[in-house]
């Protein structure tokens, strides 16, 4: 097993934000099983990274979800995508401009919801865009080339999107320059965490195992990043 450097988590928040631009280096994949706080960690980087920007969040989930909705500067939870959101200011985040689209209870509506949604972020461009539990969007709603198409899209748009995934035998398709792996189980997740992280072998596989939750391995691959290191951010910190 390898020995990473514990990096303070304002450190990492810090490189990510001096280095995370939609023109430079737009994605970030997040990889982590359900509780190896995911959200927690993507609302702390909203937080401390995008405050004044335009936020949607894709949430596949039809129940309330009190990750999204507790704490300081939830997105305000919508049932539809209007053009030209945030103009209002009628959102959530310390703005206004941050907004959760909800899913329903029947998966071909949810669909319809979200692909709509994407139209409007592919014409309009400037938003970051959250794919939260990105296996149920990509296959359970059948939506991978629709995702897939935002992503591509994303340099010359001003989208950068967080894609966060619980599913580990599910690791996106083309290049993030950002990328966290957290808390897994088995060595299956552990190869396919590898993958995510563009690394190999026992040791690095032994090294994400043994992450806790909370806890996460970063990489990036700006110029000036000193090397893979971990932090850990507490359960109850969701924003700033």
């Amino acid at each position: 097993m390898l020995t990473l450097p514990n990096a303070p988590a304002d450190r990492v928040l810090d490189r990510i934000s001096q280095t995370w631009s939609p023109w430079r280096a737009p994605h970030m994949w997040l990889l982590g099983m359900t509780g190896a706080g995911k959200t927690t960690l993507v609302r702390l980087i909203l937080g401390w990274c995008c405050a004044a920007e335009r936020v949607l969040v894709l949430d596949p989930k039809p129940a309330d979800d009190p990750s999204w909705s507790c704490g300081d500067w939830p997105p305000a939870p919508i049932a539809m995508l209007r053009p030209r959101f945030g103009q209002q200011r009628d959102g959530g985040g310390p703005a206004g401009t941050w907004y959760r689209l909800t899913a329903s209870h029947d998966p071909a509506e949810t669909a319809r919801r979200f692909t709509a949604a994407l139209r409007i972020v592919r014409a309009e461009g400037h938003t970051v865009l959250v794919i939260d539990d990105a296996h149920e969007i990509c296959f359970a709603l059948g939506m991978r080339a629709d995702v897939d198409g935002v992503l591509a899209l994303g340099r010359s748009a001003g989208i950068s999107c967080i894609v966060a995934s619980g599913d580990t035998g599910y690791v996106p398709r083309g290049h993030a320059a950002f990328r966290l792996a957290g808390h897994i189980t088995g060595i299956d997740a552990a190869q396919a965490a590898c993958k995510l992280i563009g690394q190999r072998g026992r040791d690095w596989e032994d090294t994400l195992l043994a992450l806790d939750p909370y806890q996460w391995a970063y990489f990036d691959d700006r110029p000036g990043f000193p090397g893979p290191c971990t932090f850990t951010t507490g359960a109850e910190t969701v924003s700033l």
